[in-house]
């Protein structure tokens, strides 16, 4: 057992389709049961955000076989498609919902997010418009992380307390708002990342994208250290290239490679 996140797997998905598409962050519904078999079968236990957060403050220990299952951006497949799986083999996830698509085509509505709550499912904050926060005056974050933070608890009926960070981009300002409005912790890009901000968690995600190979997936879940410090270099890495071109030039770029 444990007492921090750093080499606890942390995953994140985005949009399921019934067959692959070219989006290298979206997967089809045969990838992802694969996935999920794997995690059961595994002996793992999925954790919801809150619930860990709630471990955490606590002191709480972590155990070994615990990891946590994300879905960002709120996509109407994460109630068509993810729901059933993670019903079938009985495992919990976290959606962490941009609120300014909530009813847009191709996005869930109100009926589906009370439904997965419902269903013993978190939902959580993506802020409200999925714009790029550090690009963003101090008064707007609070907005964006206060709206998305209203209407989600306004929907669900429950205390909303995480956020996970749209593309991954934020700085000391969009931290310090983050608390400010009351939540308790920040979920980022930045594998295997964990440290604090005040009384704040911030706690790093694996970005699953395609292709995504069972025998990778098996190594994500019982991390080495080798393979945390690799990830570490390749953030230092992105973050370098995107201070030297510019952000907007790598968003650019990240599209032609992720093809969206």
């Amino acid at each position: 057992m444990r007492y921090n996140l750093m080499n606890v797997p942390i995953l994140i998905y985005h949009e399921i389709f019934n067959n692959r598409n070219e989006y290298k962050y979206a997967f089809s519904r045969e990838d992802l049961s694969e996935h999920l078999k794997i995690i059961k079968n595994d002996g793992f236990h999925t954790i919801t955000a809150d619930t860990l957060i709630s471990k955490l403050s606590r002191k709480s220990k972590i155990e070994d076989n615990l990891l946590s299952i994300t879905f960002d951006d709120g996509h109407i497949s994460n109630y068509d498609t993810v729901l059933p799986l993670l019903t079938e083999f009985g495992l919990k996830a976290t959606f962490f919902i941009t609120t300014d698509w909530i009813g847009d085509t191709d996005y869930m509505g109100v009926p589906e997010i009370i439904k997965l709550s419902k269903c013993g499912m978190s939902i959580q904050s993506h802020a409200a418009s999925h714009n790029f926060l550090d690009n963003m005056p101090t008064k707007r974050i609070s907005m964006e992380f206060n709206d998305s933070k209203k209407k989600l608890e306004n929907i669900i009926g429950k205390q909303v307390s995480c956020i996970s960070i749209p593309g991954g981009r934020y700085n000391q300002s969009v931290l310090q708002c983050a608390q400010n409005i009351g939540y308790n912790a920040v979920f980022t890009s930045d594998a295997f990342q964990f440290k604090k901000f005040a009384n704040m968690y911030i706690i790093g995600r694996v970005g699953i994208r395609y292709p995504f190979t069972l025998t990778a997936l098996r190594k994500i879940l019982r991390p080495s250290w080798p393979l945390i410090f690799r990830h570490k270099i390749n953030i230092r890495s992105e973050r370098m290239i995107r201070k030297i071109i510019g952000g907007n030039a790598y968003y650019h770029l990240w599209k032609l490679i992720v093809r969206k």
